[in-house]
Formats: C-alpha cells, sequence, structure tokens
C-alpha cells in the first residue's frame, strides 16, 4: 500500500471518528433535561446545574467531533465551522472570555450562573452545536439525532405527568420542551411532505405544551401557528421566487414578533397589574424588565 493510500486511510478514519462523535456529543446535548427530571443531586442548584453539566459535555464531545471532521473531511466540517451564525457566537464568547477577569465573579463570567450556565462558554457551546446541526443534516445520522430529541421532547412530560420526576421539578418546566421538539420533529420528517412534517411537529409539541399549561408557550404557539398559516396564504400561487423572497421576509419578522410579544406581555403587567394569573405572570416579566433597565441606565458598560 503506498503512503497516498496509507494517508487517505487515515483521513477517512478520523473522519467516521469525528462524525461518530459529533453525533454522540449531539445525542448527549438533546437529552441533557434528563438530567433535572432524574432524583440525582449535583451542584448547588440540583434542578438546573445538572443540565448545565450534561450540555458542557455534550458540547465537548461534538466539538472534539468537529476538530477530527474538520482534519478527515475538511470539505464538510469547515463550511459549517465558518457560518456567520457560529462565528458570531465564538466571537461573543472571545469577547466575554476577554472581559471575565474584569467582572465581580470571573468564573461565573467564565463558566455560566449555575440557575443557567449563561457564560462565555456556553457561546462557544452554541456555536459547535450550530456546526454540528450544520453537518449532521447531510447524513441519515442527523434524522436520528432529531428523533431522539422528539423522544425526549414526549418521554420528559410523560416521566413528569406519572410521578417519576424528582419532587420540585415542576411541570412548567416542560414549557422549554416543545419548540425543539416540533423543529426537531420537523427535521427528523424533513423526506416527508411538508405538511405532513408540519403535522409531526404539531403532535411532538402537544405534551409539553398539554402538560406545562404554560401561558407564554400557549401566547407563542398561537402566535407562531398565525405566522405560519399567514406565511402560507401569501405563497399560495405564488412563483418560487417569489416564495423564496416570503420566506426570508419571514425570516426577518421573526425577532420582531418576539420582540412585540415580549413588549406586549409587559404592557399587559403594566395596564392590569395585580388582576388574574395570567396578567401576573406579566407583570413579574414587566419587573424584570424594570430592573433590567434601571441596572443598565446605572452602569452602560455593563452591555459590554
Amino acid at each position: 500500500m503506498t503512503s497516498l493510500a496509507i494517508r487517505n486511510d487515515r483521513l477517512a478514519g478520523l473522519a467516521r471518528a469525528g462524525l461518530a462523535l459529533t453525533a454522540a456529543g449531539a445525542v448527549i446535548a438533546v437529552t441533557n433535561f434528563f438530567a433535572a427530571v432524574i432524583p440525582i443531586d449535583l451542584g448547588t442548584m440540583p434542578r438546573f446545574e445538572s443540565m448545565v453539566v450534561v450540555m458542557h459535555a455534550g458540547a465537548g464531545v461534538l466539538a472534539f467531533g468537529l476538530f477530527l471532521l474538520s482534519i478527515g473531511r475538511p470539505a464538510i466540517a469547515l463550511p459549517a465551522l465558518s457560518h456567520p451564525l457560529v462565528l458570531v457566537a465564538l466571537a461573543v464568547c472571545v469577547w466575554s472570555a476577554f472581559l471575565a477577569p474584569f467582572a465581580e465573579f470571573p468564573l461565573s463570567s467564565l463558566l455560566g450562573a449555575p440557575t443557567s450556565g449563561e457564560g462565555a462558554l456556553m457561546y462557544a457551546q452554541f456555536a459547535f452545536l450550530m456546526a454540528a446541526a450544520m453537518v449532521l443534516r447531510r447524513f441519515r445520522l442527523g434524522a436520528w439525532v432529531a428523533g431522539i430529541g422528539v423522544g425526549v421532547g414526549a418521554l420528559v412530560p410523560a416521566l413528569v405527568s406519572a410521578g417519576f420526576a424528582r419532587p420540585e421539578f415542576l411541570p412548567e418546566y416542560c414549557a422549554m420542551l416543545a419548540p425543539p421538539a416540533v423543529v426537531l420533529a420537523i427535521v427528523s420528517c424533513r423526506r416527508l411532505p411538508p405538511r405532513t412534517a408540519a403535522a409531526f411537529g404539531l403532535v411532538a409539541g402537544l405534551p409539553a405544551l398539554i402538560l406545562s399549561n404554560n401561558n407564554t408557550l400557549w401566547c407563542a404557539s398561537v402566535i407562531a401557528l398565525s405566522f405560519v398559516a399567514l406565511l402560507a396564504w401569501v405563497k399560495r400561487g405564488a412563483s418560487p421566487a417569489a416564495q423564496a423572497r416570503h420566506r426570508r421576509f419571514a425570516a426577518l419578522l421573526v425577532p420582531f414578533a418576539l420582540a412585540g410579544a415580549m413588549l406586549g406581555m409587559a404592557a399587559l403587567g403594566a395596564l392590569f397589574e395585580g388582576h388574574g394569573k395570567f396578567v401576573n405572570s406579566s407583570t413579574a416579566r414587566l419587573y424584570v424588565d424594570r430592573i433590567a433597565l434601571e441596572a443598565i441606565w446605572d452602569r452602560p458598560l455593563s452591555l459590554l
């Protein structure tokens, strides 16, 4: 066997190992919610910190997989790693890490708070998770990973409703499972007709939606379905070029719709403070907004 053939075999082996590790890390990441449900204490905030640790582990595994894949099959890995969304997340990570020594709690700025894990390291996770998704969607493995995520979205609410979750785990937490379950279900069914895939997505999000009975999730679901219905009505009979323009326009509207929903809930809290469960939830968000705005006003450089 020539040296070139040996090198090609080694590169192929690295590519296979990298793809397998990327898929394994993605599976660990999408199943991290189990760490909050099972009654195993970890850290100072067991309901949340265990999820953060599992997410760190999953992102670390898939990051190493992407590294191996970038050596074995650079044509697959490098475009994902150089995607603008990935680079933006990495830039936020680098900037946050640079400023961490000047923060009041440097380690927390790097590793994140126990309740959320939001710190410099989290943005590195976002970057590698997005890159892994871009890589895996090109292979059948991606559909399997998405299917496992859908299973988590259905199994966790079932465990909670059956009483197998830790006592302090509230059903409202399941609201966080509904959006990713819908997206992952659509991704796993992307070979099916769009309407069928959309139907699977709606069914996948129902367990978390019903069990959590979360007002914010119900409002977001109504807004999202109305938005999708409007887009489908606009696209009827349009040419492929016009449909592409509609999709781009819809993507631009999403952040404004979310911001409008949050402002609307804050306005409800201000107008009807203390009247009813839904408005009480809006009032709580209003208080959070006020605290954040006052802190920014007092210390504008905290935005950095």
